[in-house]
């Protein structure tokens, strides 16, 4: 069996980070501090939390034969339309590291297949991470890259209306929200019709969009549902926006501590439900921050002895959200239930261990983040619908046209 081997992690030196704002892709020494030459691996991100600063500099004061030279790209001066210039010219980084699928435009391969580099590390494996999760991010028999943590995008209802559940269909939740009064809708006060087609739109992606093989099927029943069911929310919201006046609220699970909402709103009379869907499998992963290996680079060993790493336990437990470890997960489960106040925040119930541990096995899907081309094309389509110029249907086969000339373009 595969064991963990800890990693000394080294006091945040954000600053020195962000000086590294330009390189050169040509520079590939770097001196280690005992004056050895080390090969200097480019890595390109947008992300400058404590914990992945703490990640690189672990790795440059530990490694004898590789250092990490940190470029940002999250300013008006170099960005992610440069970072695109710079691949399609021939000058990747070796290493990316973002929030989300930023570079899904770019339309050459751009990302190394990690999935053998992790069945053949001595340490490392697919049962490092929580199964479902490795699941849904090794999708098609590839993975793209190694997630450091993740959260959960998920809807809730009471407990007394729905019974204990993890999915509900659209049938069933307008049977609930009829059955709580006549002005109950669907889903949550505050959202305006805009906003509740953002999550729409962010839902459809990982249930519509497979962003890894390009299919996609939009022109479907399920779709269309969507559709007429935003139609019917309301335009702008009603005058009682309290917690709990409709059937659904939405919640990122990010932590435990996120639960300490849940008390206030719910007490323990919740379900985590999703978001409504016809196989009742309505919650996705959100992954924080993503580690790739660029398929040009010419040093994807080296690299990969720097992704690896994500995955000790020393970075596991530096994780803002819930970590990508089973037992990194375990650990901080055990936590929650001691309600130990002096580490944890808030102190959980077995009953709602078990309902968290059920939702994160249901699920199966990845939210890969914004794409603002395909929210276009949806909120473009779908505002003739709400305006009475087009069918649901109609709108739906619309969406399903352009996003096919959008896949094109992006082949």
């Amino acid at each position: 069996m595969k064991r963990f081997v800890p990693i000394i992690a080294i006091v945040s030196l954000l600053a020195h980070l962000a000086a590294c704002s330009n390189y050169d892709i040509n520079a590939k020494n770097a001196k280690s501090p005992d004056g050895k030459e080390r090969t200097e691996l480019i890595l390109a991100t947008d992300e400058r939390s404590s914990s992945f600063s703490s990640i690189i500099n672990s790795f440059n004061r530990n490694s004898k034969d590789y250092s990490i030279k940190v470029v940002y790209y999250d300013t008006l001066e170099k960005n992610i339309d440069q970072l695109r210039t710079e691949i399609i010219a021939g000058n990747p980084p070796d290493i990316y590291a973002f929030s989300q699928n930023w570079l899904a435009d770019v339309k050459i391969p751009i990302y190394e297949d990690l999935l053998p580099y992790l069945d053949s590390d001595p340490v490392y494996g697919r049962e490092t991470f929580v199964p479902s999760l490795f699941n849904a991010i090794a999708r098609n028999g590839t993975l793209y890259y190694i997630p450091y943590d993740f959260y959960v995008n998920t809807f809730t209802a009471r407990e007394s209306v729905v019974g204990i559940r993890s999915g509900i269909t659209m049938e069933e939740a307008n049977k609930f929200a009829k059955a709580m009064g006549p002005d109950v809708n669907v889903f949550p006060a505050w959202m305006s019709r805009e906003a509740l087609l953002a999550h729409i739109v962010g839902f459809s992606r990982a249930k519509f969009l497979d962003s890894a093989t390009g299919e996609y099927n939009f022109n479907n029943p399920e779709f269309t549902k969507l559709l007429e069911q935003c139609k019917a929310h309301p335009d702008s919201p009603p005058s009682d926006t309290s917690f709990g006046s409709n059937l659904l609220e939405y919640y990122a699970l990010q932590s435990f501590e996120v639960f300490i909402g849940l008390h206030y709103g719910y007490g323990t009379d919740y379900s985590f439900v999703g978001f409504p869907t016809q196989d009742r499998n309505g919650s996705t992963f959100g992954i924080k921050l993503r580690f790739s290996i660029s398929a040009q680079s010419k040093y994807k060993d080296a690299a990969w002895a720097f992704v690896r790493t994500v995955m000790s336990d020393e970075n596991q437990k530096n994780t803002l959200s819930f970590p990508v470890a089973q037992s990194a997960l375990d650990r901080q489960i055990e936590i929650a239930l001691e309600g130990d106040p002096s580490i944890a925040k808030v102190k959980l119930e077995q009953f709602e261990v078990d309902r968290f541990t059920n939702l994160i096995n249901s699920i199966t899907m990845v939210s890969d983040g914004t794409d603002t081309t395909l929210y276009k094309i949806i909120a473009e389509e779908a505002e003739a619908f709400f305006a009475g110029d087009k069918t649901a249907e109609e709108a739906a086969e619309l969406i399903q046209s352009r996003v096919s000339l959008y896949i094109a373009e992006r082949k």
